[in-house]
């Protein structure tokens, strides 16, 4: 059984489910386990490296306005490895290959090689659905213990989270920084989960651009950066300049120097069930003021 994944959650669930040897192929952003960056890359971007924050905003916007793509298959590599499974998602057109690229694959393929190749595509936007996303591959691809032991794993972590004290202070977790946008899908989930309240961003629903107002009148207690795909060093940069953001000089968390930055592609992004270990590293850092996530002046 060849399988080849289309987004780095996938590779981390079929890498989980003991699947590294049938992963044959991965996308261009897969980076976890460390063995699969030794895999094909069958993907690739057409977003320059380098770009501003503003900048790639900019490019994601022209994309969807004009319907073009900013990911790449490569066609003849899948050709040449004629997989029997694409694992792919269906959750967010921004971060990974889109569903009708997906599809002009697969025509490549059996017009090119008469190859017929299974689609499995993931779309879990909350816990809940990652985990059932978890189970379809185990039961799909033969690996239901390993899946069980996962998701049964998870829910003791989930069930001793729960069990922590509320700590009632506020959060505003910034997904982007220019522009601004707050938490979507599972991270208000990671919010709760850590102790805190999350004032902006509904379990499920998408990141939305928000205003430097709207930010005023919230007035949270504590300001975490966890830019979309960025891993920790490059987040404690973006968040320490919010300190210089003249529409967000008044608010408590920058007076009180209540800022922190977190590794969001690791813990906080992805669709994994890495980030039960994020909403665990969100409570610890916070609580303790950890200098390895706290950005002061």
């Amino acid at each position: 059984m060849k399988i080849v994944s289309l987004t780095p959650s996938a590779t981390e669930i079929i890498t989980s489910l003991d699947l590294s040897e049938n992963l044959v192929g991965c996308s261009h952003e897969c980076n976890f386990p460390e063995e699969v960056k030794e895999k094909l890359k069958v993907t690739s971007t057409k977003i320059r490296p380098n770009l501003s924050m503003r900048e790639i905003d900019r490019v994601v916007k022209e994309s969807q306005e004009n319907n073009s793509d900013i990911y790449e298959i490569n066609h003849n590599m899948l050709v040449n490895i004629q997989p029997d499974y694409l694992v792919t998602q269906g959750l967010c057109d921004v971060c990974a290959i889109t569903e009708s690229q997906v599809a002009q694959a697969l025509k490549y393929l059996v017009n090119e090689s008469g190859k017929v190749t299974k689609v499995l595509s993931l779309s879990g936007s909350s816990i809940a659905q990652i985990i059932e996303d978890i189970e379809r591959l185990g039961n799909e691809f033969d690996r239901v213990k390993e899946a069980k032991d996962i998701i049964s794993k998870a829910n003791k972590s989930i069930r001793d989270m729960m069990a922590l004290s509320k700590i009632g202070k506020s959060i505003l977790f910034l997904e982007w920084v220019d522009p601004f946008f707050g938490p979507g899908h599972w991270v208000p989930e990671q919010i709760g989960l850590a102790g805190f309240d999350s004032p902006l961003g509904l379990t499920g629903q998408n990141s939305r651009e928000i205003s430097p107002s709207l930010i005023r009148t919230i007035n949270p207690d504590y300001i975490v950066v966890g830019c979309c795909g960025f891993g920790l060093e490059d987040n404690r940069r973006i968040a320490a300049r919010l300190y210089e953001n003249v529409h967000l000089k008044e608010l408590k968390a920058i007076s009180e120097q209540n800022v922190y930055a977190f590794d969001a592609d690791a813990y906080f992004s992805r669709p994994t069930l890495r980030i039960l270990e994020g909403a665990n590293q969100l409570r610890w850092a916070l609580l303790t003021r950890s200098s390895i996530h706290r950005c002061i002046l």
